[in-house]
């Protein structure tokens, strides 16, 4: 057999944990996985991603008339996950990609890893004399990154560009506009939190964000009139590739 779907189609297939409908015993015996454009995993939910896997090559809960003698003797003794062969292709390689492997891969045989050597990149595409400012900061462990971030663009950056914002003296009296770009949106969130604990004017736009709200924000960033800082998410640019002038 071979199963097509989306981990968020199999997700909704399985059910929730708890639930009694719940089922997850058709994925038992997966021999295959293949994770296509894994990459554009990211800009979903992992979460379901990662419990698809999870659930792959568990024990069955009930046997429904299985004929024992046709059962490979490993998935019997609950080894399918240790042969079971895991495809992963990504443009690129991720820290979640790669924990996904190392968590849920577990072959017999190992892993490989394949890396296209990488030519190009985002930055030769800036125009020049474009100006680029890399801050480096400290976090005492992985899972600190996130605060540590949010701290240092509060304490080093947020300040400048409150004073560039206050610069009025722009060509044609157009207001200084800034865009923060989040990576995701748990840090869509804190920033939002963060700027309205600051009393900072922003105009916020999310793969959540309604049309009417998007439009009347493009409109505005175009024209120079935005009031404050546009606050936009990867997650919407990836899925609505707005146009951003201004």
């Amino acid at each position: 057999d071979l199963v097509v779907a989306s981990p968020l189609g199999l997700r909704l297939g399985l059910g929730a944990e708890g639930e009694a409908s719940a089922d997850a015993d058709w994925l038992s015996s997966i021999e295959v996985v293949m994770l296509l454009h894994a990459d554009v995993f990211l800009m979903q939910n992992i979460a379901h991603l990662s419990r698809v896997m999870e659930l792959l090559n568990t024990t069955p809960t009930e046997t429904r008339d299985t004929d024992f003698s046709r059962v490979r003797p490993y998935l019997l003794d609950g080894l399918g996950g240790r042969l079971r062969q895991t495809i992963m292709l990504a443009r690129h390689d991720t820290p979640q990609l790669r924990g996904l492997a190392l968590r849920q891969c577990r072959n017999a045989a190992g892993r490989l890893v394949v890396n296209r050597p990488c030519t190009g990149g985002g930055l030769a595409a800036v125009p020049a004399g474009t100006r680029q400012l890399f801050l480096r900061f400290d976090a005492a462990s992985p899972a600190a990154v996130d605060d540590a971030r949010l701290e240092a663009f509060k304490d080093r950056l947020l300040p400048a560009l409150l004073r560039a914002m206050g610069d009025r003296s722009t060509p044609a009296g157009r207001r200084p506009q800034t865009l923060l770009f989040a990576p995701s949106y748990f840090d869509f969130v804190r920033l939002r939190s963060l700027l309205h604990s600051e009393d900072i004017p922003f105009t916020a736009i999310s793969e959540y964000s309604e049309p009417s709200d998007v439009a009347r924000a493009r409109a505005a960033l175009g024209k120079g009139e935005m009031d404050g800082m546009l606050l936009y998410t990867e997650r919407a640019h990836f899925f609505r590739r707005h146009l951003l002038r201004g």
